[in-house]
């Protein structure tokens, strides 16, 4: 499952420009989950579009969870993801309760400083052009110049766009099905889209 679909940043660039180019995006809220574990990476998705994140990995680092990895079987070591009583009583609910609370509240504060930082105040204000990004140890590019931002409405017009697997994909679009349609030069046009990417 780790190797299905797009890595969370690619993914979040490409739903907020198709939804800005379908001139959808005021309609459409995008939300991203998936091993984020600090500040820097929620303040890093919000600038590449998403409206809200989900973390859950931290919170339970914060609950005490050890990564047994053994959840459903109902032998967590730690207690945590158990309905065994034996296993469960071991857990101060009043003391997990105030870990996972300042955990939250530090968060939140650290992003409150990035913000802050920035001279924003409110992370909907947040884009592409806030985050810098070294590429190596000689190259740094705004996120911006990574993920160019489409104009609102540009898939409608048929304008061109600066990313090349949305106007594959626009062309592959049916409003009579879900099913993409397929021909063998939207095929060859999307195989090179992705190896400008790459």
């Amino acid at each position: 499952s780790d190797h299905i679909g797009s890595p969370l940043a690619d993914g979040v660039v490409f739903v907020d420009n198709a939804l800005l180019g379908a001139d959808l995006r005021d309609k459409v809220k995008i939300g991203a989950s998936g091993k984020v574990v600090s500040a820097y990476d929620i303040v890093r998705l919000c600038s590449l579009g998403a409206d809200w994140i989900n973390m859950a990995r931290p919170f339970m680092f914060a609950l005490g969870c050890i990564q047994a990895r053994d959840c459903a079987s109902g032998e967590c070591p730690t207690g945590i993801t158990t309905m065994n009583p034996r296993r469960y009583r071991v857990i101060d609910i009043h003391n997990r309760a105030t870990r996972v609370s300042r955990f939250h509240g530090n968060t939140v504060e650290a992003v409150g400083e990035m913000l802050e930082s920035t001279g924003i105040d409110h992370p909907v204000n947040l884009t592409r052009r806030h985050i810098v990004r070294r590429l190596s140890s000689s190259q740094i590019r705004l996120e911006d110049q990574i993920y160019p931002k489409v104009e609102k409405g540009s898939l409608l017009r048929g304008e061109e766009v600066e990313d090349p697997r949305l106007s594959v994909y626009w062309s592959r679009v049916s409003g009579e099905s879900f099913n993409p349609k397929n021909d063998s030069d939207t095929e060859k046009a999307l195989e090179s889209a992705y190896q400008q990417i790459n």
